[in-house]
């Protein structure tokens, strides 16, 4: 059995060796996702940052009304945003939620497709 403790099988190497051709033979690619995932997010800040809070806490709480059907769940989702709100993470909350909603953006597009 030490036969499979002493023959290593050389992983870092073959990572080292792929990462480095990635990055000589695939900037153009990282590149472009870079510049796209960076227009998404700025997109995507505009759209929450831009408005008055409370005009997009009343469309959040629209569209929950709109998918719930649920005064209860309506009410929930007010009152997390004004307390976001109240203790001075506006700013922050939307920048969370921009980035977990691109990052499910940028893994719908490529799953789907790969099925």
């Amino acid at each position: 059995m030490n036969w499979l403790t002493e023959t290593k099988i050389p992983v870092g190497d073959t990572a080292r060796i792929l990462f480095d051709w990635l990055q000589i033979n695939g900037a153009w690619f990282f590149d472009w996702l870079s510049d796209t995932m960076e227009r998404l997010i700025d997109a995507m800040l505009w759209v929450f940052q831009t408005p008055h809070p409370l005009i997009v806490v009343a469309v959040f709480v629209g569209l929950t009304w709109l998918f719930q059907r649920r005064w209860q769940t309506c009410l929930l989702v007010l009152l997390g945003f004004l307390f976001i709100l109240n203790q001075g993470y506006w700013e922050e909350t939307t920048e969370s939620l921009t980035l977990v909603l691109s990052a499910c953006v940028v893994c719908m597009a490529a799953g789907v497709p790969i099925g």
